[in-house]
Parts: C-alpha cells; sequence; structure tokens
C-alpha cells in the first residue's frame, strides 16, 4: 500500500502545513488533515494490532466506520485512548501513539498468539470458567494475566484539565448530516420559518446558499449526534477545541448538546460494507470508496497497482475518480458475470481493465499486501473454479454494497427493514415518543443494487476470513457458534464479539448476519438484527459529566419534593427530573450516607 500527496486539491490548506509525532517519529501534514490521511501521506501503512490475535492492521476506512486505527492521544500528559485516527484533526504538536502492541507495533510479541488460534475461537472467554482449572490456583494465575490483556487502549494517571459544556437547545427541526439530502431539508424548513438546527460530524457543515446567515438556523459542525431518546431528545459531541493547538482562556474541549426537537430529519447517509474472504485483513485492503475519499479530500493517491474488487456498480465511479484524479495502474474485477451497461461505460471512461466472474480468494503479504489470489466465482451459486492465479497489487479496494446508517432511527426500539434488492436493512418507522423523515441514502435512495454475495469461502485455503476486524471475528467462528448452539443474532454477538468494537459493526453487521444465515440455512433477515442502542459513536466522560451552559433547561418537580429538602436531601438531575441523592447528616459523606441508607 503507497500514496502520494497530489500537489494540489482536495480540501486540505496547503499553506498551513503542521508537524506531528507518531509513535515518537515526526511527520508532517496540512491543516484539514486526519491523522489517517496524513501518515498515509507520509507512507506510513502499519497502524495498529488487533485484540486478539494482534494481527497487523492498516486502514481500512475513512470514517467512524474505521475498525483498525486506534490512537491513544496525549496532550500535557493527559492519555486519550481508542479515538479513531480517521477522525483526528491534526494540528502542530499533536502527540499519537498506536495502541496494542509490544514493545514496538512492527514488533509485537503478542502477535504469537496467531498460533494458538483454535484456543481462542467462539467464546474462549466464557469456556476459560469451564472444566478442571475452575476456581483453582491455576486459573487464578492465568486469570491475572487476562486481565492484563483486556482492553485496548492504555489510560494515563494524569487528570484531565480541560473544561466541558453542557448544553441544551430546542428548535422545530433537528437535521442530522450535512449532505446533499441534508441540505435540502434544511432549506425547505427554513422557507417555512422554522427554527433549524443542522448538525454534521465533518469540520466544515457545508454553506447553504442564501440561507447560510439566516436567524433560524444555526449550524453545529464537528459534531456526531450518537443517541436517540424518547420525546425526540437526541444526545450529541460539539468536538470544539480537539483540532486546535492552543486553546482560548476558558474555551471548551468539547460540548455536550442535549437538543429537543418537535421533528428529526436524519440524513445520515449509508456505509460501504467489505466482502469478507481469506486474508481480507492484511494491510493495503480497504474500502474501495474511502480510497476515492483520500483522494478527493486529502489530496491522497494511490501510487502502486489497485485492484478493486466488487459485486456493485459503485466501485465503477471509484475507478474513473482514481483514473482521473492521478491514479496510474487500476483493474476492476467484478464478481458478477453480466454487468451494467453503466458500469461498462464508466470502466471505458476510466481505461481501466474489468474482468467479470472472478474473486479473491487469497492475498500474499504479512504488514504490507503485495498480491492477490483470484478464482473463477459464479455469483449464483457462491461456487469457485478453475485453478488460482496471482495478480500483483499494493492495494486492494473492495465493495460488498451499502448499509444505510441506520442506528440512530433504529435506537428507539423500530424494527430495521430488509431491502432484498439492496441486500441491506432500512429504517423502521418511527413508534410513540419518535418524530423522525429518514432521507436520502439513509433510506435507501440511490443506492446500487448489488448481488447478494458478501463472503467468497475458499475450502481449502488456511488464512482466516475476518468479519469483524478489531475483535478478530472470523466466518468460521460464527459457524463454530451456531454449531454450539448461539445462532441467533444476538446470543452470537456476545458468544463472539461480533459488533461490538468501537465501529459498533457498522461493516461487519450485515456480512457477519450474512455468514450466521448460510450457517443455517436461513435468510438473512430470519436470522436477525441485534438491537442498537447509543451511543452511536465513541463519548468521552469528560463530555458527559460537562458543566451546565446555554438554554435554559426546565427542572420537573415531583410532588414529594419539597419533603425531600425539609429531610435533608441532596438533590440532582435524573433526566428532567429532580430527585434525592442522599439523606445526609451533618459531616457526614456520600459513601457513609449510602451504607447507613
Amino acid at each position: 500500500m503507497s500514496f502520494r500527496r497530489l500537489p494540489d486539491g482536495g480540501k486540505i490548506d496547503r499553506s498551513r502545513p503542521v508537524t506531528f509525532t507518531f509513535d515518537g517519529k515526526t511527520y508532517s501534514g496540512f491543516i484539514g488533515d486526519t491523522l489517517a490521511s496524513a501518515l498515509l501521506a507520509n507512507g506510513v501503512i502499519l497502524f495498529g494490532r488487533s485484540f486478539k490475535y494482534h494481527r497487523p492492521r492498516g486502514i481500512f476506512a475513512a470514517g467512524s466506520e474505521e475498525p483498525n486505527a486506534l490512537v491513544t492521544l496525549i496532550r500535557n500528559g493527559f492519555r486519550e485512548p481508542n479515538l479513531k485516527a480517521t477522525e483526528v484533526e491534526i494540528f502542530e504538536g499533536l502527540v499519537a501513539e498506536s495502541q496494542n502492541r509490544f514493545p514496538s507495533l512492527d514488533y509485537d510479541v503478542n502477535a504469537l498468539n496467531a498460533l494458538a488460534g483454535k484456543l481462542f475461537s467462539s467464546g474462549f472467554y466464557y469456556k476459560t470458567f469451564m472444566g478442571p482449572f475452575r476456581n483453582t490456583r491455576f486459573w487464578m494465575f492465568c486469570e491475572h494475566f487476562i486481565r492484563r490483556a483486556a482492553g485496548l487502549g492504555k489510560a494515563g494517571l494524569v487528570p484531565d484539565t480541560d473544561r466541558y459544556e453542557r448544553m441544551n437547545a430546542f428548535c422545530d427541526v433537528l437535521i442530522v448530516g450535512g449532505g446533499a439530502a441534508g441540505l435540502k431539508a434544511a432549506e425547505s424548513a427554513l422557507q417555512k420559518g422554522l427554527d433549524v438546527i443542522l448538525a454534521d460530524e465533518n469540520p466544515q457543515c457545508p454553506a447553504l446558499p442564501g440561507l447560510k446567515h439566516n436567524p433560524n438556523l444555526r449550524l453545529l459542525p464537528r459534531t456526531h449526534v450518537w443517541g436517540y431518546y424518547d420525546g425526540n431528545t437526541l444526545a450529541a459531541t460539539e468536538r470544539v477545541a480537539d483540532h486546535k493547538t492552543n486553546r482560548t482562556e476558558g474555551e471548551p474541549r468539547q460540548r455536550h448538546w442535549v437538543i429537543r426537537a418537535t421533528e428529526v430529519v436524519l440524513a445520515t447517509g449509508a456505509i460501504e460494507r467489505p466482502i469478507v474472504f481469506p486474508g481480507n485483513d492484511v494491510p493495503g485492503v480497504m474500502l474501495a470508496g474511502s480510497i476515492l475519499k483520500y483522494t478527493q479530500t486529502f489530496g491522497v493517491v494511490p501510487t502502486g497497482s489497485v485492484v478493486l474488487m466488487t459485486n456493485n456498480d459503485s466501485a465503477y465511479a471509484v475507478a474513473l475518480g482514481l483514473r482521473n484524479l492521478g491514479a496510474t495502474s487500476v483493474l476492476i474485477m467484478d464478481v458478477r458475470r453480466e454487468i451494467s451497461d453503466e458500469a461498462r461505460k464508466l470502466g471505458k471512461d476510466a481505461g481501466v481493465e474489468v474482468l467479470t466472474g472472478l474473486a479473491v480468494v487469497g492475498t500474499t503479504g504479512s504488514k504490507k499486501l503485495s498480491a492477490v489470489l483470484i478464482q473463477n466465482f459464479d455469483s449464483e451459486t457462491g461456487k469457485l473454479s478453475g485453478e488460482k492465479r496471482e495478480i500483483p497489487c499494493t492495494l486492494l479496494g473492495v465493495s460488498g454494497g451499502w448499509s444505510p446508517n441506520i442506528q440512530l432511527a433504529s435506537q428507539g426500539g423500530g424494527k430495521p427493514v430488509w431491502d432484498e434488492a439492496l441486500q441491506a436493512f432500512l429504517p423502521p418507522e418511527p413508534i410513540p415518543g419518535y418524530v423522525f423523515d429518514v432521507v436520502g441514502t439513509a433510506k435507501g435512495e440511490g443506492l446500487p443494487a448489488p448481488a447478494a454475495v458478501l463472503e467468497i469461502r475458499a475450502s481449502d485455503s488456511k488464512q482466516k476470513a475476518f468479519v469483524d476486524f478489531q475483535t478478530d471475528v472470523t466466518a468460521d467462528d460464527l459457524r463454530l457458534a451456531v454449531q454450539e448452539g448461539y445462532s441467533a443474532s444476538e446470543h452470537a454477538k456476545r458468544y463472539t464479539t461480533l459488533g461490538m468494537a468501537t465501529d459498533q459493526g457498522r461493516t461487519s453487521n450485515v456480512p457477519g448476519l450474512a455468514v450466521l444465515a448460510k450457517a443455517q440455512g436461513i435468510s438473512i433477515p430470519e436470522a436477525g438484527l441485534t438491537r442498537f442502542r447509543p451511543p452511536a459513536s465513541g463519548v468521552s466522560f469528560g463530555a458527559i459529566a460537562a458543566e451546565r451552559f446555554g438554554d435554559l433547561r426546565p427542572y420537573r418537580l415531583t410532588p414529594m419534593h419539597d419533603w425531600h429538602l425539609k429531610n435533608g436531601a441532596a438533590m440532582y438531575a435524573a433526566g428532567l427530573w429532580e430527585r434525592p441523592m442522599i439523606y445526609g447528616k451533618p459531616g457526614e459523606t456520600i459513601e457513609q450516607a449510602y451504607v447507613r441508607e
């Protein structure tokens, strides 16, 4: 995997270079870069190690769906672990470290775990509590090392001295997502004279021509809406100063927003998903659309040979975009034998070779991709045939179709709807207490229809086929879960940790369900989607525990409120209600009151 920085283009500010460090080495980038894009531009391939097997992992995606590139940021001695390099904006003096490795990222002694792969199969952590060693001194000895291996990042002992604010806001319409569909919804609402809040996780919300300075519009860039609760109450985190070298006096690092909206418009978009195949986790395997995003947004273009494996038409637009922006060698490999006229035209316009009826069945390379192994593939039966052959390449982009981002829409408990044509779950209808509308690709509009191929199973391969990259869940793990009686999606999730990583199953849920369903001879909707719960993405404890600022918050008092106060209760806010925390006696601590009561 090799990239270079284009001399122009993208949304970075080349007039504002910055220096930063990663694992003690100094690199350079530009304002507007993420840590991921800047490191790619500097030729960095290895970003992290996986949780269980400590396998080398590279960048896989370009946004909140990234499962591999978790880093720790260090500022004034304070350590903040498990941040996604794809979401960290670089600034002058940023200090970042890779995680889950010892003594270094290149040479991690815990990679020996891979040699004991069978011991770490489905439910291995449950099975350690069973058998002849249960409750023995030997097990207690082993427990010490199991606990040391648990977790990913390492928290420090230096306290966090940053300020965090809690804001309350009210609006007629909250729009989540600043893409084309979100902007159209904002324009429509503003023309009706409604108060609108538009929140977008990107650094800059797109401008609304003629409406940007509308007094009824509040823009919240760098804001991730992560929780949707009854009464149309939503929670969001705004990254106010995470991207700044120096913060002004009194400026908060982040704001925790509690937004109460009459109506919500979810323009949350869709996420490209992978195809599962042997050897799919080697650095150099990425989502196809993410490769194009790094090139278009950050001016970082691949320099070596690029292969795009796809089951749908979107990879053809990726090929055209990459070729137009300077990629010299691009090959499309489509698992379908028949492709649309539009896809064929895009391939011709891109000037790339298109191979159909083929699939990747393996890779070569350990810390970086050097070639892919391909074989004839029948997308209708899932059967492989013929001899394998090797194609040298340094980058493999994979597109297994698109999954609408339905997490927020589903948090209320509504049941998502399976769309057979899109091979994806669409958002549910609102249930009582939730008033929302889903627009754009978040409800499947404009998404290409893929072939029903989410796994390439090569039975003679010795390479693992990963479904959830961060927690090292393989397709074989899921089949073993079914064999051992954990076939229901919720059971399989807990038994294998599928979808429990920091990306919350964004890229692994649907491929994982496909494997579970096939192992039982049922359909994906019959296998069932697991329940979505907040937060939809990582939230800092500082933001959740923030001070209260902003619009006045309505406190609700129970009929016993005055009685509580007369009897010495210390009150606290539980949602919108004031409730007693303790009935303290003079000189008594909270802990002492808890014990006494």
